[in-house]
């Protein structure tokens, strides 16, 4: 997703100069061509979020349309009160992206993943939060976020995240995207752990059930269209890799309750609240909570009594 970002952001510098990269210090091997293409429009403000954020609010109030890139373990929550006050509260046109959300940075520990981003990013006023679950969606996230003219928050993966859409995609900020039809069991998926819903999709259909599997690229403002139709199957499920004490399952609790829709059977399925204690790659860690194809399947095939 990295790659995807920083080619469809240099595309969208081509077209407007007013859009500007600003780097804490990371993204080395990914922002090179843009820096070359762009010197005058490159900052690297070095390891220090909070300045980051400040240098992006002063350059939107001149006029610009910066771009605030760091790690999503730290921008969020290093510079939430510069990001709270100087960002959101002045509504300021200043994109935020956060890389390596979830447990991307596996091998490095809990101090480097990032289960928490999304909560923390959707709580701000004014804020929109985006979390594509592919190439394919960063790309258009990527775009549209420029068009707000207003806070955006686009948290996406490190390295080596499939390609789950085949083909081109409508993506409108606040609209999910429908991946599959199905009438028997529903997932409701943000980021890049929606490859997870489609492998455990595949095991249903041998099941011989039907899986309808929405990507909830926008988890703020929700698709509250998207929430109803998948509360009309049967079993409904949020898939997402973040703590399970917020993020898109509690949001998208709290809205099914509050507009009456119920279904059979509704759960959520993310990382535990608790900090990881295991080291490993990013496959294993997956494995370990249960948000992997298989343990999705599990999940759902034992919540529903098929297995």
């Amino acid at each position: 997703m990295r790659t995807a970002f920083i080619k469809e952001l240099t595309q969208v510098a081509r077209e407007d100069d007013r859009i500007c990269l600003l780097m804490a210090e990371v993204g080395f091997s990914v922002v090179e061509g843009f820096e070359a293409e762009f010197p005058g429009r490159f900052y690297n403000t070095g390891i220090a979020e909070q300045d980051l954020v400040n240098i992006a609010c002063g350059m939107a109030l001149r006029g610009k349309k910066p771009v605030a890139y760091s790690m999503a373990p730290f921008l969020p929550s290093r510079a939430f009160e510069q990001i709270k006050i100087n960002v959101c509260y002045q509504n300021l046109p200043v994109v935020l992206v956060g890389v390596g959300t979830g447990m991307s940075y596996s091998n490095m520990g809990a101090t480097h993943h990032a289960p928490e981003d999304l909560a923390i990013m959707s709580s701000l006023p004014n804020m929109t939060v985006l979390c594509p679950c592919d190439p394919v969606e960063t790309r258009h996230a990527v775009r549209k976020a420029f068009e707000l003219n207003a806070p955006c928050y686009i948290a996406i993966g490190k390295t080596n995240d499939p390609t789950l859409h085949q083909g081109e995609i409508d993506f409108k900020i606040g609209k999910a995207i429908k991946m599959t039809e199905g009438s028997d069991v529903a997932i409701l998926s943000t980021g890049g752990i929606t490859q997870s819903a489609l492998l455990a999709r595949e095991r249903l259909l041998q099941k011989g059930l039907s899986v309808k599997i929405f990507s909830m690229h926008t988890v703020k403002p929700l698709d509250g269209e998207a929430i109803a139709e998948a509360f009309r199957c049967g079993a409904v499920f949020t898939l997402e890799e973040h703590n399970a004490a917020s993020g898109l399952g509690n949001a998208v609790a709290g809205f099914a309750l509050e507009a009456g829709l119920t279904a059979k059977h509704f759960k959520r399925l993310s990382i535990p609240d608790c900090f990881t204690e295991t080291v490993g790659g990013r496959d294993y860690q997956q494995r370990v909570y249960g948000i992997d194809g298989e343990g999705v399947y599990k999940t759902i095939a034992k919540t529903i009594g098929l297995e």
